[in-house]
């Protein structure tokens, strides 16, 4: 029998004793194969196939099945055997939420985004979900995954859920991410996903706070809240100054383990504090008029240094040092790749800042460290390429 595609996870047969493997098969593609290569039949003495690899699959078994380790054992021994781990794998999915009946309701879903709003939390509910999802994809259609078809179609709500909040991603584009069976069966069975789609996504601007108003509780406000935050804050790495002093302020308001049902209204109050501050960042540099590269960034580390709180001189000195330092032709793309372009960047910098100009910054002409002078040159080093 020479199967191209069509048959190639679906078909069951114990006779075939040797697959001869010459394609980039992996993930449940290959493990359907292999575990149907090597399904016993008793009545002709077989207890295992054989796989002729002929494509260097094998070369990097691990990656190619990217699965856990005990899944890719089982599979490398007995189709039945693989079976057998799908009670496990479904069990161990659901420990993320132990304490929660399920049903198809709202508050059973904000319940589960709850339980995993701490971020190792969440990683592990997303390792386990992921690996189930190879699992039934490589099982599927098989009839022992019938029993377990409501806890895993609203695992899955769950999932879609906590991604979309994550990432503010449209419905399809987050249903993107799952496998195709798993897509058909949540197609077939919508009530759990209705109640995903549901939920408020949102992006922190100036009218976030509407958003968050449509979920019931500050235990969820502030679930919902920290999850964007976390998001939008890491896409931001790098960027600024600022974004880095929000995302540290996050980091450390995360790490304590209040107890929801005391702390929530505290927590949100924090969180949403910190997401004011960041919708007005984000709003910032145009305001200003701080478009160029380099200069919003140097605006913000002038804001913190400066003994001057006057936003329109800062902006102003911000714009001025930038364009003092292109006129010297400091600034071409790549400067910030060698040590000798950053030294003759801080350089003038450094000598610029004693112009007169910017006494009102209130800075220290005999330092020659001042404590402005690192974190200015690290936001010019991150516009670096933008211009």
């Amino acid at each position: 029998m020479i199967v191209c595609d069509r048959l190639l996870t679906g078909f069951d047969a114990p006779v075939e004793q040797v697959m001869y493997l010459d394609k980039p098969l992996r993930d449940h593609n290959l493990l359907q194969a292999i575990a149907r290569t090597n399904r016993p039949l008793p009545a002709m003495n077989k207890r295992t196939g054989v796989v002729v690899d002929y494509f260097g699959v094998f070369s990097n078994l691990t990656k190619a099945l990217n699965f856990d380790e005990n899944i890719r054992e089982e599979a490398l021994i007995d189709w039945d055997k693989l079976k057998a781990t799908v009670p496990g794998e479904v069990e161990r999915c659901i420990e993320s939420f132990k304490d929660i009946t399920i049903a198809d309701t709202r508050e059973c879903l904000l319940a589960a985004l709850r339980a995993i709003k701490d971020p190792d939390a969440a990683k592990i509910f997303e390792h386990n979900f992921k690996s189930l999802e190879r699992l039934w994809e490589a099982v599927s259609p098989d009839p022992v995954l019938y029993e377990h078809r409501y806890t895993y179609n609203w695992l899955c709500s769950v999932y879609i859920a906590h991604r979309r909040r994550q990432r503010g991603a449209s419905k399809q584009g987050t249903y993107g991410e799952l496998s195709a069976k798993t897509r058909a069966l949540i197609e077939q069975n919508t009530q759990f996903m209705d109640l995903a789609d549901s939920l408020p996504v949102f992006k922190i601007d100036k009218d976030y706070v509407a958003k968050l108003e449509e979920l019931p509780s500050p235990a969820d406000k502030a679930a919902a809240l920290e999850a964007i935050l976390t998001a939008e804050l890491a896409e931001d790495d790098g960027g600024g100054f600022t974004y880095r002093q929000l995302g540290e302020r996050l980091a450390r308001l995360k790490t304590r383990k209040d107890a929801a049902d005391k702390a929530a209204e505290e927590r949100l109050k924090e969180l949403q504090a910190i997401a004011d501050e960041k919708a007005t960042a984000d709003e910032e540099p145009e305001r200003l008029g701080l478009t160029q590269p380099g200069e919003y960034g140097l605006f913000t580390v002038l804001r913190e240094y400066s003994a001057s709180k006057d936003e329109a001189y800062l902006a102003d000195c911000a714009r001025r040092m930038v364009a003092h330092l292109r006129g010297n032709q400091l600034l071409p793309a790549g400067w910030s790749n060698s040590k000798g372009g950053r030294m003759r960047v801080e350089q003038s910098l450094l000598a610029e800042s004693w112009n007169p100009t910017y006494t009102a910054l209130g800075f220290d002409a005999d330092d020659a460290n001042p404590p402005f002078l690192g974190p200015a040159i690290e936001e010019l080093v991150n516009s670096d390429g933008l211009g």
